[in-house]
């Protein structure tokens, strides 16, 4: 991508995120461009995200001086992992307890075979 920069409206998807992802915006967009590049969110579940304290004002969304809002994709990459490595770990410890119970169960039917 040149050094000169074409209007955001102008831009495609991949040459906005090239612009992005090379921290000239520090992980800001405009939240426009947020719903455009994922049509399943909306101005609405964003905003319930704020309300229920998932995201956070100044961290994942901002509204510099009254203007347009807008969201920062590396803290939602960040919310994101960190979802994914809870939901993993929680997984895990499932597993670990679903084992731990087949296995105390077999050793109280081999107890039962033995009495």
């Amino acid at each position: 991508m040149t050094d000169q920069l074409k209007p955001l409206d102008e831009m495609t998807d991949s040459e906005f995120l090239e612009w992005v992802v090379a921290d000239r915006m520090a992980g800001w967009i405009p939240l426009r461009m947020f719903l455009r590049m994922y049509p399943t969110e909306s101005v609405k579940s964003v905003e319930q995200r704020l309300r229920r304290g998932i995201w956070q004002r100044g961290v994942h969304y901002h509204v510099p001086d009254r203007s347009g809002a807008w969201v920062n994709l590396n803290a939602i990459r960040a919310w994101i992992e960190k979802d994914i490595e809870a939901a993993k770990k929680k997984a895990a410890e499932e597993a670990a307890v679903k084992h731990l119970t087949s296995v105390a169960l077999l050793g109280q039917q081999a107890q039962e075979r033995l009495d």
